[in-house]
């Protein structure tokens, strides 16, 4: 099944036949449950959470910032369940920022890992100016672009003046 999705021959979308706000899902219940029209399959829809503007900062900076900073972009669980501990025993300790597609999600990452500070968006890691190592653990799709970003001379990330 997951060989049709992925070749685009199978539209999952096709199957929902009802859809349901997540402040409704008594509604989708009481449907499932009492069967008074046919149903396939539900969708619950979840209101949007927005990403911040401005990053949260979570720990201040530290004086001494003679350590890489590291920016971190996608944080899914490979990105912190194999890549980050690798990180860690590599020796890096300086995690500046995270950016994930949501900023929930970001904000979350950089509570648990320890990171400064939670951003929005991929821009806002590249363009710090604390960090001197941008890990991209997005999916494939997007690497090139970012690693592009990331990399190209003369831009605004911190580490670039450096890395001349």
């Amino acid at each position: 099944m997951l060989d049709l999705l992925g070749a685009g021959q199978l539209q999952v979308s096709d199957l929902i036949t009802q859809s349901f706000s997540i402040g409704d899902a008594d509604q989708a219940f009481r449907l499932l449950e009492e069967r008074t029209e046919p149903c396939l399959a539900i969708s619950l829809t979840y209101p949007g959470v927005a990403a911040p503007d401005d990053p949260v900062r979570l720990k201040p900076s530290p004086a001494d910032r003679s350590k890489p900073g590291v920016g971190w972009i996608g944080a899914g669980a490979f990105s912190t369940g194999t890549l980050l501990p690798a990180f860690q025993e590599a020796g890096f300790d300086r995690f500046v920022a995270v950016a994930t597609a949501s900023g929930v999600s970001a904000r979350r990452a950089a509570e648990r890992h320890g990171f400064e500070k939670a951003v929005s968006g991929a821009d806002a890691v590249i363009d710090d100016p604390d960090v001197s190592l941008v890990v991209i653990a997005t999916p494939h799709d997007v690497h090139e672009e970012l690693a592009s970003r990331a990399w190209a001379p003369g831009e605004t990330c911190g580490a670039k003046s450096r890395w001349r």
